[in-house]
């Protein structure tokens, strides 16, 4: 049983920094002066599917980032769920999720 935990322990670190990295990536096209949401999507699929994670909502705040001026922040926010991202018995972290959120300011 302690195994188990540890084990799922560690892949729900995992998971957490693969959400981060998304969400960080996702926010760094966004700020661009020639970012896009679209762009900034398709990012944050790259690299939740890199990192095989499952069960993933994004949200972008505002919603179209392309027309938006400079100095305005922008939030990306990525929520994965654990009860599809575990690699053993769900117990341990069943009807939990896993969310970051990274804002930065337009360039």
């Amino acid at each position: 049983m302690l195994t188990f935990g540890a084990v799922e322990s560690s892949n729900m670190i995992f998971t957490k920094q693969a959400v981060t990295a998304a969400a960080y990536e996702g926010v760094r096209i966004a700020i661009r002066p020639n970012g896009s949401t679209s762009d900034t999507q398709t990012r944050i699929q790259e690299v939740i599917t890199a990192r095989r994670v499952n069960g993933i909502q994004t949200s972008i705040a505002p919603a179209e980032v392309g027309s938006l001026p400079r100095g305005t922040p922008i939030s990306v926010t990525v929520t994965a769920d654990c009860d599809v991202n575990t690699v053993g018995p769900s117990w341990y972290f069943t009807g939990r999720t896993l969310t970051v959120t990274v804002t930065m300011v337009k360039e």
